[in-house]
């Protein structure tokens, strides 16, 4: 269970805008299941360099409810077929193809920055 915790809190957080940037969704499917693909990962943000208070605002109800209202897939449904998985007890092979559906990058070469939550110096 806390596996299964870690691993969607990673997914949940690759939806928000402070952890990732994606792209608009296609209407394509996830390879060989019967789940819509998500935007495809433009890059990733670090913490590091962020604004915290900027970067807790994407990580609330609000923003989650957001975008839960303008993408389909969104964060919810994706969460959902995760745990679907989980109570069936699928077969790794299952859960790898859509974790690799969810988390398919643009570009592998791409930086990670702090993005629009770049911490302004005092």
């Amino acid at each position: 269970k806390v596996a299964l915790g870690v691993l969607l809190h990673m997914v949940q957080d690759s939806f928000s805008e402070a952890h990732a940037e994606r792209a608009p969704e296609t209407g394509a499917m996830c390879a060989g299941l019967p789940v819509s693909k998500p935007g495809r990962i433009l890059r990733f943000y670090s913490y590091a360099r962020q604004s915290g208070s900027s970067h807790d605002e994407e990580d609330t109800f609000n923003a989650l409810a957001l975008h839960a209202m303008q993408a389909s897939p969104n964060v919810v449904d994706i969460t959902k077929e995760f745990i679907a998985l989980w109570q069936k007890r699928a077969a790794w092979q299952d859960v790898e193809t859509l974790f690799e559906c969810v988390f398919d990058l643009q570009d592998k070469s791409s930086l990670a920055g702090p993005g629009r939550f770049v911490r302004q110096k005092k």
